[in-house]
């Protein structure tokens, strides 16, 4: 003991070292007395540190924020049917192939004054849109507002078609009949959304939308949207817990597993690919409003009516 030291004639003194870290380095030192006592070790960082996480924190809540009102990343020549129509061309900026029926509806619309419809007498036909940007963040999302006039039920598909590395690409789902368990047409409007998760980013070329009947049919087509940050509320939810638990170590002064979280997929996408938040000046001071938890927040009449398919080939 110190006592004893003092007695032995030994000089001792309470020193403090300090050692400047990097990020990620390590630091090692020896000594040449065996008889230390290494006391109240503690690290510390800069100020700026927690400043910048808690800054980049707030982008994430605010991007996250912002994922509903994300304009479409690829957008679609007449994709409301608003466009003039002739009897040539009844339908600017769609294609019919295979001897479709096009004309267009101007009594019945979801939204707008006009609406289309696309049928069929006996075979199978296509309506093709023109070329379309493909999204960096290799997810495409197609929305679209269907019904269907007649009493038998269209056999329908929602499709991506185009080239990839010069081969065909093609990726649909069912609606209507003709598939087991695929959602109905009915004589009311009902919106349909189609997600893509994996849309390659090289090598795909011409891609377009496509609405395809099998066999005889009616449908009225209407609002046709596509987003490339249509997220599920599994995938919010995730995001969301990403975010809180970050921000929870970084108030403990975690600062390692609040970088660690930070650099997760699900934030690292956010800051890639969600547009960044305009700030109003009026705004300023008011908090950002953040996802729901629990992934319950309030169903509109819209997002009740919305279907995520099970079918994909």
């Amino acid at each position: 003991d110190e006592a004893s030291r003092q007695s032995a004639g030994l000089n001792v003194k309470l020193k403090q070292w300090r050692a400047e870290l990097q990020p990620y380095d390590v630091v090692a030192c020896g000594f040449s007395r065996g008889d230390l006592t290494i006391k109240n070790p503690r690290g510390t960082t800069p100020p700026e540190v927690a400043a910048q996480l808690e800054q980049r924190i707030k982008q994430l809540w605010a991007r996250s924020a912002g994922l509903q009102r994300s304009p479409a990343a690829a957008s679609l020549v007449n994709a409301g049917f608003e466009a003039q129509a002739t009897s040539v061309d009844p339908a600017p900026g769609w294609e019919r192939l295979d001897g479709a029926l096009a004309s267009v509806i101007s009594n019945d619309a979801h939204e707008g004054r006009q609406s289309l419809r696309f049928a069929s007498r006996q075979g199978d036909v296509r309506l093709a849109s023109t070329p379309i940007k493909i999204p960096s963040s290799g997810r495409l999302s197609l929305s679209v507002w269907l019904k269907s006039p007649g009493a038998a039920q269209p056999s329908l598909r929602l499709a991506f078609a185009g080239r990839l590395s010069g081969r065909e690409y093609y990726r649909y789902a069912a609606v209507g009949g003709g598939t087991p368990g695929a959602p109905e047409l009915g004589p009311e409007w009902r919106q349909f959304v189609f997600p893509l998760q994996d849309l390659p980013t090289q090598g795909l070329a011409d891609l377009r939308v496509r609405f395809e009947l099998a066999g005889a049919g009616d449908v009225l087509i209407d609002d046709v949207r596509l987003n490339d940050l249509e997220f599920t509320n599994t995938e919010r939810l995730e995001l969301t817990k990403a975010i809180s638990l970050a921000e929870y170590r970084l108030q403990r002064g975690d600062f390692g597993e609040c970088v660690r979280l930070l650099e997760g997929y699900w934030p690292r996408f956010l800051m890639s690919y969600a547009p960044a938040p305009i700030v109003d000046p009026t705004l300023a001071t008011k908090p950002v409003p953040r996802p729901t938890p629990s992934g319950t927040a309030p169903v509109t009449t819209e997002a009740s009516r919305r279907w995520w398919p099970t079918i994909f080939r």
